[in-house]
């Protein structure tokens, strides 16, 4: 049973019980829905009340069943949210944990919903190019009003349930337990409502509409502003001015249609092809399961170069204790600055407004404990050597560390483009070396590339995997050498950029043409500048620009599998789409060769060899490209 039925007097509790998160799959809903029939048949029962087991009300859709038949199998989301709302006994969602997504729409086709003080409630569809499919934009716009509903849609960020108390969206919070409470509020309130007569469904409110008009217009002004390329914000608001126009039946239509329309775009796919990227990250090909990781008692960070800094503070926040060894004069006064400023650049990133940027010194970066002596680093369980973009690792440094460390420490270098078995070759313990870098988009650190050199033992990957965990960074494993799969793509990407420069097109055409693509230029083009004044001689419209660059990303990444340096090619997309600022709309480079067809990327590189000045090489595609291409496959 993934729905466990309980009768508490004359009060049936429904529990839904998928972990981790309960996610609304076949058998949770086929099991709600009985479970729903089941109390209706029973004169005995009064009230329905529906929770979640473990720690959530429902995390909404079951991944597992992502492009499965069973996701359309009946009752599907929508017919089991009709089915409770159109219960013949009222029904109450208890929320504690999340409520998110369809099962955010869940609880909305209850009659009455409680929550826990600390749940969190969330419409989060748009973060993958789709939009509410199961009444979303039809009932919470009927709960909170037009503003609040357009806001929380169109962010997908979780609120805390607090926010909405004594709103029709959480008729009531329950402290201590929440099915005895739930269960209290249905005797108090729900029966003797339901006795009168009163079965609140939210369909049957009429919309407040007071600022609704303008909530809209300023919503379409804030998309065209941010991000015009995506599709999924505009459905949002068309539905929402919907349901303050229509009738709910007929909104609830529109909804639906645009939801199916964005379920089959190339934007969504590329979104859910994002989060599945995510959740293969870390999988090691050939890594035992019984394999334990060491310990993570003490990380030390060696040097203020690359990403180490980065690395010590996410550790820190995530309650590691970090010890931070740099005896350069004022070297705590320089990265504090640079920590301030990274912190600000993080938060204007992630939306803070430009006034609530302080700039001050992030706590995490005050939590590190700086040593300045080398041997205060021996009982490190895993020490990062940083050193400078471009440059390897201070071998004489490494051979000290080495010496001085305990035998079963890792010894760690934060370099994107060092050959990891040849800085293995300079140490007494090469099975516990490793590349370590965290890749930085505006965004902040995103992702952690670990470079394995052919030395490196199954015990030292599951200890850097735990640490990523940890520190709650998706981990892509890959082959040490001659530079990890990030570090490949950009320097192909930045000799194409050079190639186009060659051709007569401005830096800042490049950056501009790529940016309304939906690019994160900088992280990319971390060495150069745009020229102060430059003609365009080129006559390469803005198109031209992003498929001859990404043309030469595909051919690369292709290349990245066909030597075996990367194991997958949700690896290449999630660490370009995490750590190098690619546009997560189109799912990274080769999730965008499988929506334009890998037989169109042989081509598209056969015409740039025969036209372009650049090296020929980088132009012939790949074998493992060709190949797939005439056999009609994909790189997954």
């Amino acid at each position: 049973m993934a729905a466990a039925y309980e009768v508490r007097e004359d009060i049936a509790v429904i529990t839904l019980d998928n972990p981790p998160v309960n996610g609304l799959g076949f058998i949770t809903r086929r099991d709600l829905v009985e479970g729903v029939q089941r109390a209706c048949e029973d004169s005995a029962i009064r009230a329905i009340i529906v929770t979640g087991a473990g720690k959530a009300f429902s995390g909404g859709t079951d991944s597992e069943e992502f492009n499965t038949p069973k996701a359309l199998q009946e009752p599907i989301v929508l017919s089991t949210i009709n089915q409770v709302e159109a219960s013949t006994k009222p029904v109450i969602a208890a929320i504690h944990g999340v409520a998110m997504g369809v099962g955010l729409e869940l609880a909305l086709g209850c009659h009455y919903r409680v929550a826990a003080p600390d749940a969190r409630l969330a419409l989060p569809e748009v973060r993958l190019g789709l939009m509410p499919g199961a009444g979303g934009t039809q009932r919470l716009p009927r709960a909170i009003g037009v503003p609040r509903a357009l806001a929380m849609i169109l962010s997908g960020d979780p609120l805390p349930a607090t926010d909405f108390a004594d709103t029709p969206l959480i008729q009531a919070l329950i402290e201590g337990d929440l099915v005895d409470g739930a269960c209290d509020f249905a005797r108090r309130v729900v029966i003797p409502a339901a006795a009168d007569g009163q079965v609140p469904r939210l369909r049957d409110l009429d919309v407040d509409t007071s600022g609704a008009a303008l909530a809209i217009e300023q919503a379409r002004a804030g998309i065209a502003n941010t991000s015009p390329e995506l599709l999924a914000p505009a459905h949002c608001i068309d539905a929402i001015e919907a349901a303050t126009t229509d009738p709910f039946e007929q909104g609830m239509r529109r909804e639906r249609e645009s939801f199916l329309t964005l379920l089959e775009s190339p934007q969504s796919r590329a979104f859910r092809h994002g989060l599945m990227s995510e959740r293969e990250a870390g999988k090691v090909d050939g890594l035992p399961a019984d394999v334990t990781a060491g310990p993570l008692d003490v990380i030390a960070v060696v040097g203020e170069g690359g990403h180490g800094l980065d690395l010590a503070q996410v550790a820190a926040r995530a309650g590691c204790t970090v010890l931070w060894f740099n005896t350069a004069e004022g070297a705590v006064t320089v990265s504090a600055a640079a920590a301030a400023a990274a912190d600000s650049a993080n938060a204007g990133a992630a939306g803070t407004a430009a006034g609530d940027a302080t700039g001050t010194v992030p706590e995490t970066f005050d939590s590190l404990t700086h040593v300045t002596e080398l041997a205060a680093l021996a009982d490190a369980d895993l020490v990062i050597v940083t050193s400078q973009p471009g440059m390897d690792p201070d071998l004489p440094l490494f051979e000290d560390l080495d010496e001085l460390m305990k035998p079963d420490a890792i010894l760690a270098a934060d370099a994107a483009t060092t050959d990891i078995d040849a800085l293995a070759s300079f140490t007494q313990r090469p099975d516990k070396v490793v590349a370590l870098h965290g890749c930085r988009s505006s965004r902040g650190v995103g992702v952690l590339e670990v470079g394995r050199g052919k030395h490196t033992d199954d015990k030292t990957i599951a200890t850097v995997l735990a640490f990523a965990k940890r520190v709650e960074l998706p981990a892509i494993v890959c082959v040490g050498l001659n530079g990890l799969i990030g570090e490949r793509m950009r320097r192909r990407y930045g000799r194409h950029v050079e190639s186009l420069q060659d051709r007569g097109v401005p830096l800042a055409r490049i950056i501009h043409a790529l940016g309304a693509f939906g690019f994160d230029p900088p992280p990319l083009l971390p060495d150069m500048a745009p020229e102060a004044v430059a003609p365009d001689t080129s006559g390469i419209d803005d198109a031209k620009i992003v498929e001859y660059l990404m043309c030469g990303l595909v051919n690369e990444a292709s290349h990245l599998l066909d030597e075996g340096i990367a194991q997958r090619a949700s690896d290449i997309d999630l660490v370009c789409l995490k750590g190098y600022g690619f546009p997560e709309h189109t799912g990274g480079p080769l999730c965008y060769a499988h929506e334009r067809g890998l037989d169109c990327m042989v081509a598209s590189l056969l015409e740039h060899g025969e036209s372009c000045p650049i090296e020929t090489h980088d132009w012939v595609p790949s074998p493992l490209l060709v190949r797939l291409a005439s056999e009609g496959r994909r790189f997954d």
